[in-house]
C-alpha cells in the first residue's frame, strides 16, 4: 500500500461497532451480579432513607405551623375583651408569613415523595430486568449447540448467533418496556395505596390536628384528579372514615413505649411483642437478599384483625412521625389526668 494509505483514518476503513451478542462468560455474569445487588441495594437505602426524612420534616413543619395557630387562637380568645395586644399583632402577621411557606414547602415534598415512589418502582424494573438478561443469557448458552457455535465466527461484522439478542439490548427493551407501562398508570393508581404517599399523607394530616379530636383522614380517592375513578368517592364515605389514632399496642393491650410501625400496613405495635411473635411463628415469607436471591424469613400475620399483610423482621420500621404524633396526644392524656384546663 501507498504511504497515504499507511496513515489513513481507522474510521474509513474499521467496521461500525457493535456491542458483544455473544452469550455472556463467567466475568459476565458476575458483573451483573454486582451491579444487580450491590448497586440495586445502595441506591434502595438512600431512597428509603429520604422518604423517611421526607415524611418526617413534613410532619414537623405542619405540627409547628399548627401549634402557632393554636397559641395564636389563645391569644385572641385572652385578648376579646382587652383588646389585641402586640404581641398578638406579631404573631399574627408572622402566621400569615409563615402559612403559606410551610403550605409551599408541604406541597414541593409531597411532589418529592411521588418522585421517589417512581424511583423505588424503577428500581425494582431494574432488578427484575437484569435478572431476566442474565437468566437468558445463562439458558442461551447451555441451549446452544455445538454446531451452531462452530458455525457461528465471531470475527465477523454484524453476525450474532441464531436467535440470541445482545444482552444490552435485551436489558434496553425489558426496561424501557416496564417504564412506559408505568408512565400510563394515572396518579391515583401509581401512588394512592403506596405506603410511602399514604404515611406522607397521614402524617401531613395528624400534624395539622389540634389536641386529641383528630378529624377524618379524607378518602385516598379524592388525592387525585385524572384517574376515571377520581370522582367516585361518595363524600358521606369521606365523612365517616376516620381513623383514630391507637395509643396502645394491639398485642400488648399496654401504651406504646417502643412502637415498631410496619412496612406494609397502616398499623403499629410494641416492638418487643412483635418481634416476639415473629421469633416464635412457624410461617414464612419470602424475601429477596442482598445477592438477589429469593430467601424464605420468618413472619407473622399482623395482629390487626382484618389484616392479613405477613409482617418479618426487614418491614417494621420506626416511623418518627407517628412517634411524635403518639408522644404529643399522650402528653395532653397526662396533662388532662392532672386537671387539663384549655386555657392553660
Amino acid at each position: 500500500p501507498s504511504s497515504s494509505a499507511a496513515v489513513a483514518d481507522p474510521s474509513d476503513y474499521l467496521p461500525e461497532y457493535q456491542p458483544p451478542s455473544a452469550a455472556l462468560t463467567a466475568s459476565g455474569h458476575q458483573a451483573l451480579r454486582a451491579i444487580a445487588n450491590q448497586s440495586q441495594n445502595r441506591l434502595v437505602t438512600h431512597l428509603r432513607l429520604a422518604a423517611e426524612y421526607l415524611d418526617s420534616s413534613a410532619g414537623q413543619i405542619n405540627e409547628r405551623l399548627t401549634e402557632r395557630k393554636e397559641a395564636a387562637n389563645l391569644k385572641r380568645k385572652r385578648e376579646s375583651t382587652e383588646g389585641q395586644s402586640d404581641d398578638a399583632r406579631k404573631l399574627a402577621q408572622h402566621l400569615s408569613t409563615l402559612e403559606p411557606k410551610v403550605e409551599g414547602m408541604t406541597g414541593r415534598m409531597e411532589e418529592a415523595i411521588r418522585q421517589i415512589i417512581d424511583g423505588k418502582e424503577m428500581a425494582g424494573q431494574l432488578e427484575t430486568a437484569l435478572r431476566q438478561v442474565k437468566e437468558h443469557a445463562t439458558n442461551s448458552a447451555s441451549q446452544a449447540t455445538a454446531t451452531q457455535r462452530s458455525e457461528w465466527d465471531p470475527t465477523m461484522p454484524g453476525q450474532t448467533q441464531e436467535g440470541m439478542t445482545p444482552p444490552c439490548e435485551r436489558f434496553r427493551q425489558l426496561y424501557h418496556g416496564h417504564k412506559d407501562r408505568y408512565g400510563a398508570k394515572s396518579l391515583r393508581v401509581r401512588y394512592s395505596e403506596h405506603p410511602d404517599y399514604v404515611n406522607f399523607k397521614k402524617s401531613v394530616h395528624m400534624a395539622q390536628q389540634s389536641g386529641d379530636k383528630i378529624a377524618p383522614m379524607p378518602n385516598s380517592n379524592t388525592w387525585f384528579r385524572d384517574g376515571a375513578n377520581a370522582d367516585d368517592a361518595d363524600e358521606d364515605d369521606i365523612v365517616m372514615e376516620g381513623e383514630s389514632i391507637r395509643t396502645t399496642c394491639p398485642i400488648t393491650l399496654q401504651p406504646f413505649r417502643e412502637p415498631l410501625s410496619s412496612d406494609l400496613c397502616p398499623h403499629h405495635f410494641e416492638k418487643s411483642a412483635i418481634l416476639e411473635l415473629i421469633r416464635k411463628s412457624e410461617s414464612t415469607t419470602h424475601r429477596r437478599n442482598q445477592r438477589g436471591e429469593m430467601q424464605a424469613v420468618r413472619a407473622v400475620q399482623c395482629p390487626t384483625p382484618g389484616c392479613d399483610q405477613m409482617l418479618s423482621k426487614d418491614k417494621l420500621s420506626e416511623r418518627q412521625s407517628f412517634i411524635r404524633t403518639l408522644r404529643r396526644l399522650q402528653r395532653l392524656q397526662e396533662a388532662r389526668d392532672n386537671g387539663y384546663d384549655d386555657e392553660d
